[in-house]
């Protein structure tokens, strides 16, 4: 059974289609239509549809959208699409798409998403957050979102800034009737408003952004009030839920100085002597929408395991940049890629770069990725054969088996060639060369399937716990 699943959102409408183990089949990205009720309905019926036929199934569809379906009425209320609010959006999307259609909070997806396998993952309270058009947040306590019981919980936007200047009250109007909202100020056409009210001059948080970073005074006094007013809001926060962790996602939270800033300021509204909370970013939803080939993370401690994990799932590598390798855990330095010196320069990243231990053996450094013709078993380059090697140890760092379907369909990686029948040609070289084996294995529905795992060839070394190659 095909399961899709769609993101509503004030700017953007995109939709996910997945299979029964959780793999990616399709994904699409539209634009969402202005302030139009039947034109969203639209939007929303023709994706699924567009899907379905290329997909040749039909599935079922789970939304997240802004707002929550009230339980008094069985209406959307709450939403910054406003046209969306008091609207019957479940009844009639069931209508048009002929089956049962299941609706839930956009921010309370995505802290389950993030506690569960992203960025706040093993973490007993996550606070995730979406800054965008609009501002929301969802609460996941020991992987169980927090609902409410009038299921408003965590619509944090939609409060007061905590601890107003003179200049920020009563603050700008919302839409939800009343003034001074969080939303307001950290929305992205928060920013903006607030740009043009000192400066008189109109520009995108994403120019306003770009400004700062190029020595423009206004754009730099504009970020600084944001990251001050950012930092408050999740002191507000931190001082009544006390999470572990609070993931950023949404277009603001591509702004990278913030999570170096706002921690640096939110000190002074919460009520302890340190502050342990660690505010990070949604690393998975880059992954996901291929914003980078590889993730360099300025840190060695062992709070980046989650993150480093959850992007190693979908198969891109992440390098761990410290002055000394004393600095990466154990734990640590079995799921990153490789580390990057600092004394070296960030300058020296590239996304084919060696690996540390090759460079240290003294091995030349690996070319290009060969190109893949048409399925063959002649012999395969002996370095095609070290990448996929490599790549495979990853993936069994990662997962608990790695069945022959995965790692030929939905592994994600530069490193080997597209997914299908150029990469099950790879497999077959592989298992023909005695260096990995097929077994059975039950998955944990109870199937059986068939997985793949390496073997270490005579004479060859297995590097550092059967992983990829890392600093010594």
């Amino acid at each position: 059974m095909v399961r899709f699943g769609i993101d509503l959102g004030g700017t953007k409408t995109e939709i996910i289609a997945l299979d029964d183990t959780g793999g990616e089949l399709l994904r699409r990205r539209v634009l969402t239509p202005g302030d139009d009720y039947h034109a969203m309905l639209d939007t929303v019926a023709a994706l699924v549809t567009d899907a379905e036929r290329e997909l040749h199934a039909r599935g079922t569809v789970g939304i997240g959208t802004p707002g929550s379906m009230s339980r008094a009425t069985g209406l959307l209320r709450g939403s910054n699409s406003v046209c969306l609010n008091g609207r019957p959006i479940k009844g009639d999307l069931e209508a048009l798409l002929r089956r049962e259609v299941r609706i839930s909070n956009d921010a309370n997806c995505f802290a389950l998403s993030e506690a569960i396998d992203g960025a706040g993952r093993g973490q007993e309270v996550v606070f995730g957050v979406i800054l965008g058009t609009g501002v929301g947040a969802g609460i996941v306590v020991r992987s169980h979102v927090l609902t409410g019981i009038n299921a408003i919980a965590g619509e944090w936007g939609h409060n007061p800034l905590p601890w107003p200047t003179d200049e920020e009250r009563p603050g700008p109007s919302c839409f939800c009737g009343l003034r001074g909202c969080i939303e307001t100020f950290l929305s992205g056409p928060g920013m903006e408003h607030d740009h043009w009210a000192v400066t008189a001059q109109r520009a995108s948080s994403h120019a306003i952004v770009t400004g700062a970073a190029s020595g423009d005074a206004g754009c730099e006094a504009t970020m600084q009030r944001y990251e001050q007013r950012l930092a408050r809001a999740l002191a507000h926060v931190i001082n009544i839920v006390d999470p572990d962790v609070i993931v950023l996602g949404g277009g603001m939270s591509n702004i990278d100085r913030l999570y170096a800033k706002v921690p640096e300021r939110w000190g002074r509204w919460v009520f302890s002597d340190r502050v342990d909370t660690r505010l990070v970013a949604d690393l998975i939803h880059y992954a996901a929408n291929g914003a980078y080939d590889a993730a360099v993370l300025i840190s060695g401690d062992d709070d980046f395991v989650p993150a480093v994990e959850a992007v190693n799932a979908l198969g891109k590598q992440v390098w761990v940049a410290t002055w000394s390798a004393e600095e990466l855990s154990t734990d640590l330095r079995v799921r990153c890629f490789g580390q990057i010196r600092l004394s070296d320069g960030i300058a020296a990243f590239r996304v084919e770069r060696p690996r540390l231990l090759d460079r240290e053996r003294g091995v030349p450094p690996r070319g290009p990725r060969p190109a893949f013709g048409p399925a063959t078993l002649s012999p395969p380059a002996e370095d095609t054969l070290d990448r996929a090697l490599s790549e495979l140890q990853r993936a069994e760092a990662r997962l608990p088996h790695v069945s022959r379907g995965y790692f030929v369909m939905r592994w994600k990686s530069h490193a080997l060639p597209p997914a299908g029948q150029e990469r099950e040609t790879l497999v077959q070289q592989l298992l023909a060369a005695g260096l990995i084996e097929e077994f059975e294995v039950k998955d944990p529905e109870g199937r059986q399937v068939v997985a793949i795992r390496t073997r270490a060839r005579e004479g060859n070394v297995r590097e550092p716990d059967g992983n990829v190659a890392l600093p010594s």
